[in-house]
């Protein structure tokens, strides 16, 4: 196991995969590898840089050379060719009415009804831009990026958040939903920023020095923050690093509904119960 390689981490109510330049592992929730999504099965490519959980029966990946939607174990492919805006892929959601939105270099795709309709950023944006991640959220499918902070938008329209607008940070690395519905973004150096009738900035000393590389909200509502050195808890204005999480490097990481906690550190994946992490090669 190589966590730097691991691209995406991903979990449905059965199985956790993991996004690899090899393919997608998929793993059962005792760590088990139950199946290897790569060229040899059916996948355009084996670089998968991210997985998409539609629903139990519906995982999305995206590869160098477009996308997959995996279902009844057959692969539907679609690249440029096929109605993408381009191959170019960095995040995948879906709305409310079941459409998936795929973020693109230089804009997005939306599938619905078995079409695509592509969407360019207007000329506030360079053609370069590629979304860390989308979600969907109150109609808009928000963005955030690396450097230009957050853009909304709503099929004509495009909104941006940034530092020179009052928004925290031009930095960020992916936004979450809670349960109550509020939106949630996670800044790489400026830890969370919750919109709740204006945008909330919420940081404390415990991030000073640290990068946040992921960030997760599981079914209570405590937020789950992954660093550069430990991983961080924020619940209920309180923070907390776990003693037993603290000075990894977790890349990337998930909830399953079971309730334990799965992230990649350099050189293992782990799944964390309060009582025991268990690694896994």
């Amino acid at each position: 196991f190589n966590g730097n390689n691991v691209f995406d981490l991903a979990i449905s109510n059965k199985y956790v995969y993991i996004g690899t330049p090899n393919g997608a592992y998929q793993r059962n929730y005792k760590g088990v590898v139950e199946f290897v999504h790569n060229g040899t099965t059916g996948l355009l490519n084996n670089y998968v840089n991210k997985v998409f959980i539609q629903d139990s029966n519906k995982v999305w990946f995206a590869t160098p050379k477009g996308l997959q939607l995996f279902e009844g174990n057959n692969y539907l492919a679609f690249d440029n060719t096929t109605g993408l805006l381009n191959n170019i892929i960095s995040s995948i959601c879906s709305d409310s009415l079941g459409a998936i939105w795929v973020a693109n270099l230089g804009g997005l795709s939306q599938y619905t009804n078995n079409n695509w309709v592509t969407y360019n950023y207007n000329n506030n944006y360079p053609d370069t831009l590629l979304c860390t991640s989308i979600i969907n959220h109150s109609g808009l499918i928000w963005c955030t990026t690396s450097a230009n902070g957050l853009i909304s938008f709503d099929k004509v329209n495009w909104t941006v958040y940034n530092t020179s607008n009052g928004f925290p940070s031009n930095n960020l690395i992916t936004s979450q939903i809670d349960t109550s519905g509020v939106l949630w973004i996670a800044s790489a150096d400026s830890g969370l920023i919750e919109y709740n009738n204006g945008w909330v900035h919420h940081y404390n000393s415990i991030l000073n020095n640290k990068t946040i590389n992921d960030f997760k909200i599981d079914k209570n509502n405590v937020k789950w923050i992954f660093t550069t050195n430990g991983i961080i808890q924020f619940n209920n204005n309180t923070w907390n690093t776990p003693l037993n999480l603290s000075g990894i490097n977790a890349k990337k990481g998930g909830i399953a509904t079971e309730d334990s906690l799965w992230f990649a550190t350099d050189t293992s994946l782990v799944k964390y119960s309060p009582l025991r992490p268990r690694p896994f090669a």
